[in-house]
């Protein structure tokens, strides 16, 4: 990622004020796929997640693809243009996402061959499909997304799901 993603986490003190717990900047990881990079904000793995007053950090050193079924994970994608692979990377999660462009273009390809151009301002919902993200534009692309973890109707349980074996490169964080 060319910019940093600050993160700025609060909690409460031993008089059960609001204060701040941490300032600092989320962990970024490269892709071993073409111009992709991830950073992961926060995690939960239950819900309704249980509140304390001193959470330790749930973000682990290396990137985490698993979300639990009760889990949530709020992460900031970022794609540089003209470095997509020449075939898109198909996969699928067993969570709910919520999706939002920040800045840029991104295009999402889906098993039936739709492609739909996300513009800057643009949300989707991601349902547990097969998809691949890929940036045509001429500029960079950064993404929102809080993910949530989900259980698949019978009919959809023996489908295929994501591997981060598939990356076929080893994930490791950047220090910025």
């Amino acid at each position: 990622m060319t910019q940093t993603i600050r993160r700025v986490v609060t909690g409460h003190d031993a008089q059960g004020r609001s204060v701040v717990l941490s300032d600092t900047d989320a962990r970024v990881h490269p892709l071993g796929r073409p111009g992709m990079s991830l950073g992961d904000v926060w995690a939960t793995s239950d819900y309704p997640p249980l509140v304390t007053p001193d959470e330790p950090d749930p973000i682990r050193e290396a990137l985490d693809f698993t979300i639990k079924e009760r889990g949530t994970r709020l992460r900031i994608l970022e794609s540089t243009p003209g470095e997509n692979d020449p075939e898109p990377w198909m996969h699928r999660t067993k969570t709910i996402d919520y999706a939002y462009v920040i800045e840029g273009e991104m295009c999402l390809i889906l098993d039936d061959g739709v492609e739909v151009v996300l513009k800057e301002g643009d949300t989707v919902v991601q349902r547990g499909t097969n998809h691949a993200w890929v940036n045509r534009s001429g500029k960079r692309c950064r993404m929102l997304f809080v993910m949530m973890g989900a259980e698949f109707a019978p009919e959809l349980a023996d489908f295929e799901l994501f591997s981060p074996d598939e990356l076929h490169a080893t994930i490791t964080p950047t220090e910025r």
